[in-house]
């Protein structure tokens, strides 16, 4: 992993990516297109990821769009990659660009969504491959589950192997009846450990800081690539934006996150959840001194 400081790096190279911005503005070539996002090119391995008002469910099946949601998105996110800046997580964060965007390191993706859970609530997908477990229970150690990034698959679950990678119907009790197959390894047996590591630091600092608050982190998903920025070239670091989307949060026992939106909320509830998530998220970067490592 990276021997240096990510907030040092973030702190000394605003002047030069505003510059670097200022003369690539014309710059409209579209690298990517999500489902919630695009990515344009800025030039020297920095992109720019644009929000969009999009919210997605089931695959991309259920989507809607929400005023605001962009804003709200990116608030959230600025403000939880600034606090993961503050306490040296590896990350792909530089600065907010605009009210819906952020410049970011360039990263070759890594096609893995790393879900952690600490609590299990009864509409988690955990329980369908884990049918023993009971609705409530919170691991003292998060699980740490690896799945590929395939809608047609529904992002089956990744079972690892030293030189195989098995995959399994997520929505199924891991067993050989479950087994879609297998792919050829895309990491390392020591890259996967270390993005778990990273995975259960990022989730333990969100969830101190969502408990300061008030506020339950009951699980989280966060992706990695491979850095194509000269200073951290094919460094592992986590490359996503981080946002109402990506995790479970509760308030006084309440859903307040993109489990609104799965649970048939109306476009009006959605924004009203996202709108104040980002409100609260405001206060994250402010209790960096408060977290434990």
């Amino acid at each position: 992993m990276t021997k240096f400081s990510f907030s040092v790096i973030y702190k000394h190279k605003v002047k030069h990516l505003k510059n670097l911005r200022s003369e690539n503005k014309n710059i409209k070539e579209l690298i990517e297109m999500g489902k919630t996002k695009e990515i344009e090119p800025i030039g020297n391995g920095i992109v720019r990821l644009v929000n969009k008002s999009a919210v997605t469910a089931e695959d991309g099946d259920k989507k809607e769009t929400i005023d605001g949601k962009d804003v709200f998105a990116t608030t959230t996110t600025v403000n939880v990659l600034s606090l993961l800046t503050e306490l040296n997580v590896p990350n792909h964060f530089f600065l907010q660009d605009s009210p819906n965007s952020i410049l970011v390191i360039g990263c070759n993706m890594i096609p893995l969504e790393v879900v952690i859970r600490g609590k299990i609530g009864i509409k988690s997908s955990y329980l369908k491959r884990n049918p023993e477990v009971q609705p409530g229970i919170i691991f003292e150690d998060p699980k740490v589950e690896f799945f590929l990034k395939d809608d047609s698959r529904h992002d089956p679950i990744i079972v690892f192997t030293k030189d195989e990678w098995f995959m399994h119907d997520p929505k199924k009790p891991i067993s050989g009846e479950s087994c879609l197959g297998k792919i050829e390894p895309l990491c390392t047996v020591s890259e996967i450990d270390e993005m778990k590591k990273t995975a259960k630091t990022v989730f333990s600092i969100l969830e101190q800081a969502w408990a300061i608050l008030d506020i339950t982190l009951e699980d989280l998903k966060i992706e990695f690539g491979r850095s194509v920025f000269w200073q951290t070239k094919n460094e592992i670091i986590l490359a996503d934006v981080i946002d109402n989307d990506s995790w479970r949060i509760t308030k006084d026992g309440e859903d307040i996150s993109k489990q609104v939106f799965r649970d048939g909320g109306s476009p009006e509830e959605v924004r009203r959840v996202y709108e104040i998530v980002a409100e609260l998220s405001n206060q994250l970067p402010k209790l960096a001194k408060e977290i434990k490592i």
